[in-house]
């Protein structure tokens, strides 16, 4: 497929993707994809905790447990790849011991490449406070850092291979002032990570805002450091949620949920691409993990986790989508 014609052609040939179970777990959890393989946290009641676990994205074929300590909350993960291409997980482990000051010790950064023996420690990036919300692609990192101080997230990238005495470089992240006022009680929810593009998830309050928290996506160019809105959603009584970045054929897409609704015609997945017009497509309310690939998706509804056809894509207008 040369041309653009031929892609276009190529694209309509190619079978779609069938609706199938990938698994069933005891507990909702979010889902990340990459390379055909899904990675998300698997509830064990026999001890109470989540383990960290990749599967065939096909549904053929067991769970792989990672190499990893299970624990009390789902995992802050994300699957990509490595420098050298390989599939690789990144993951935020917290709870270090309390140091001299009485402070926590904060979060750190492990890496694993798919089939070695361990997670390793991203010693390039990790300090003594605390990075979350890590993603990983073709060996470039990008995360949030909270300070000991308090102050923070500060979203920050760095490649794998670079020297630790070489500082991450810090990105745009959550807004700063909205309306004219400073924002408070910053935070970011997740991050997701292609080429030059980051899809930030990001919550905020404001003076003024009534006690609403505000949740945004944003479209960060990682080599010119800028940023723009992709999304705006006031959480309100109904408790409503952004779910699931994911980068597919130049897109970001995402997911806007909710656990009390009514289907107004708003819930359902989205994507963006600068300069085209937003597409959406109507979906379930209470979506937990949901993952675009490009010719479907894998969505997590109760505690099942599907692959499905592509959405039904319709145009859907910029202000409805930035409230």
């Amino acid at each position: 497929c040369l041309t653009f014609v031929l892609i276009v052609l190529c694209a309509a040939a190619s079978p779609a993707v069938a609706q199938e179970t990938i698994d069933v777990v005891q507990r909702p959890t979010q889902v990340r994809h990459d390379a055909g393989l899904v990675l998300y946290s698997d509830w064990d009641p026999a001890i109470a905790q989540y383990r960290l676990v990749v599967r065939d994205g096909s549904g053929e074929g067991g769970e792989t447990r990672l190499p990893l300590a299970s624990q009390a909350e789902p995992f802050d993960a994300d699957l990509g790849t490595n420098t050298a291409g390989r599939p690789a997980a990144i993951v935020s482990i917290c709870g270090r011991e309390t140091g001299a000051d009485g402070r926590s010790g904060g979060c750190d950064l492990f890496v694993h490449t798919l089939g070695s023996a361990r997670f390793r420690a991203v010693t390039n990036a990790n300090t003594p406070d605390a990075e979350t919300a890590p993603t990983i692609f073709r060996g470039r990192i990008a995360f949030a850092r909270t300070f000991r101080s308090g102050a923070g997230p500060i979203v920050y990238t760095k490649r794998l291979v670079a020297p630790r005495s070489r500082p991450s470089r810090r990105l745009p992240g959550v807004p700063q002032r909205r309306q004219g006022k400073p924002t408070e009680s910053r935070s970011v929810v997740a991050l997701e990570l292609a080429g030059e593009s980051l899809g930030q998830h990001v919550t905020y309050d404001f003076a003024g805002a009534a006690g609403f928290r505000q949740n945004e996506i944003r479209l960060v160019d990682v080599e010119d450091a800028t940023s723009r809105q992709a999304a705006r959603m006031v959480t309100g009584l109904g408790v409503q949620y952004f779910e699931g970045l994911s980068f597919a054929a130049g897109y970001l897409s995402w997911y806007r949920a909710c656990d009390a609704c009514d289907q107004d015609g708003s819930f359902g997945p989205y994507r963006y691409r600068p300069g085209r017009p937003y597409l959406r497509d109507q979906g379930p309310l209470d979506v937990a993990g949901w993952s675009w690939f490009g010719t479907g998706a894998y969505r997590v509804t109760g505690g099942t986790i599907e692959r499905i056809p592509d959405p039904d894509w319709k145009v859907v207008e910029a202000k409805r989508v930035r409230d």
